[in-house]
């Protein structure tokens, strides 16, 4: 199910990411691709316990990632009661690949281009 729960401006979000990006610590993950953990699971590291294919377990990634404690990110995770979340980075000729979210799920554009689409197994596309 695919719903629109607000459109959300932006702006304040690019303007905190573009201050911490140079500090971000990003696990390379597949063809041109990388993630950053902004929740962890109790014990493991806080920048690559979320990232890669879930193991199950969402509700296990509780814990903010001290990095972006105080930031648009916390206030967002805190609003929507979010759960393993993440930055993810997919590269020019790279893609999402097509799968089923075990949890509801937020997904916020940040960088894109006109080039770039959701596609959903109904066929219908969505440019982002």
């Amino acid at each position: 199910m695919i719903n629109i729960i607000e459109t959300y401006p932006v702006t304040e979000l690019l303007d905190c990411y573009f201050k911490i990006e140079k500090n971000i610590v990003w696990t390379c993950y597949g063809d041109n691709k990388k993630q950053a953990g902004l929740q962890f699971k109790e014990g493991e590291d806080p920048w690559t316990s979320a990232v890669g294919k879930s193991q199950g377990e969402e509700l296990s990634y509780t814990n903010l990632n001290p990095f972006f404690k105080d930031t648009i990110f916390e206030e967002l995770i805190d609003k929507y009661k979010l759960l393993r979340t993440r930055l993810m980075w997919v590269g020019p000729y790279a893609c999402y690949s097509m799968h089923k979210d075990l949890t509801p799920r937020i997904h916020i554009p940040l960088i894109t281009n006109p080039e770039c689409y959701f596609v959903f197994q109904t066929g219908k596309l969505s440019n982002l």
